[in-house]
């Protein structure tokens, strides 16, 4: 968590094991087991749609879209459908579908955000959070862990590769490799790479 934030502040502080909870407790709405690799084509034409997020005084509902977008993806609030909307660009759309590692990450990080940054999102209105951040950038830092771009990075390696699904794995392997969990999970090699590590230096508890 050392790295310089690129989001913007979240003003909710998460650790490494709080939003593990979070991701584990939205696969489990899903029926997704923590064992199983997620085919995230799915996710995103199947259960998305029908998935609410719970806020103290209001249930917010989610829908899904694909549209002309400048960047891969985004997650905004339309006041006018009353929905959050997690959308992908007419380019990422079909990658998704084509199984393409990233674009499965991508999803993953988009929906961190609907479900980590639901009360932002409502107060940003149609302005997606990059835009907000290209627009903060520089004007004021925050710790990491208050990281929008973080918090829904940390989400979505949580949702693919969740760390009870992990450790079952060292029962099958006799030792625990990247390539290992990316074979696994069908994600990156980055990812994977990335999540050993954190594995490793104990933010999620040991095996």
């Amino acid at each position: 968590m050392t790295n310089r934030p690129t989001g913007i502040d979240a003003k909710n502080s998460q650790t490494y094991t709080s939003i593990e909870r979070e991701a584990a407790r939205v696969r489990k709405a899903f029926g997704l087991s923590f064992d199983k690799p997620v085919k995230m084509s799915e996710v995103f034409e199947f259960l998305i749609d029908d998935y609410q997020v719970v806020l103290p005084h209001k249930t917010v509902p989610m829908t899904v879209g694909v549209e002309k977008l400048t960047t891969e993806a985004l997650t905004r609030w339309n006041p006018d459908s009353g929905k959050l909307e997690l959308l992908l660009s007419e380019e990422w759309y079909p990658r998704l579908c084509e199984g393409y590692a990233r674009a499965s990450f991508t999803v993953g990080h988009e929906l961190g955000h609907a479900v980590l940054h639901t009360q932002t999102l409502l107060e940003l209105g149609d302005l997606n959070l990059k835009s907000q951040a290209a627009l903060h950038r520089g004007l004021k830092d925050h710790p990491t862990y208050r990281d929008t771009e973080w918090q829904a990075n940390s989400f979505s390696a949580a949702f693919l590769m969740p760390f009870e699904g992990i450790k079952g794995l060292t029962t099958k392997m006799d030792n625990l490799t990247d390539w290992g969990i990316a074979n696994h999970f069908g994600v990156s090699a980055e990812a994977a790479f990335i999540r050993l590590d954190v594995i490793r230096r104990g933010k999620l508890g040991r095996f």
